[in-house]
């Protein structure tokens, strides 16, 4: 009985305590949670930006460039014969992630193709131009745009508090890292 009164108040005054740092642990591996990728910043785009409108903002920018962003979404009539034409010339581009090119039918003409970009460089954009027109491929607003920016180590809060102001964005934070264990 002693040790179970002795457990409740040991609980109740760790669990009363106050924590003197705004650091939270992981109670697992107690390691900070708010770590973050040292030069990435994570970002969320609005539905209606183009990868193309995207590409030319950041790269109007200095010191940073664009390393992921997932779930892209562009939409055209083609013939079905072009279909697998396309989904080739995708799958080939060095700054598309050709395990991710996927597309699928919404009606009887028109084709939704999905894909994610990796490390998209400034000379990548009159290439995606060129694609875009080659296909026909027109943006389709996707609200799970998502992504991560590479900036100079040290200043991802700087750019965090710039592009916060853009309205491009849905949201802009550190790249935290998170362990499950």
């Amino acid at each position: 009985m002693k040790s179970i009164i002795f457990l409740f108040l040991a609980i109740l005054l760790v669990g009363c305590s106050e924590n003197k740092s705004s650091d939270t642990y992981n109670l697992i591996t107690n390691t900070p949670t708010n770590e973050y990728a040292p030069g990435e910043v994570a970002f969320g785009l609005q539905d209606t930006v183009s990868l193309e409108h995207f590409a030319a903002y950041i790269y109007s920018l200095s010191d940073i460039s664009i390393d992921e962003i997932v779930f892209f979404q562009y939409s055209s009539f083609l013939s079905p014969d072009s279909v697998q034409i396309l989904k080739s010339a995708l799958e080939s581009k060095p700054y598309i992630d050709s395990n991710s090119v996927s597309i699928t039918y919404t009606n009887g003409t028109e084709i939704i193709v999905k894909f994610w970009i990796k490390d998209f460089k400034s000379g990548y954009q009159s290439d995606w131009l060129s694609t875009m027109n080659q296909f026909n491929l027109a943006h389709y607003p996707n609200y799970f745009q998502a992504g991560i920016l590479k900036v100079e180590v040290g200043k991802e809060k700087e750019w965090i508090n710039y592009l916060s102001n853009e309205e491009i964005f849905r949201f802009v934070e550190p790249n935290y890292i998170s362990g499950i264990f």
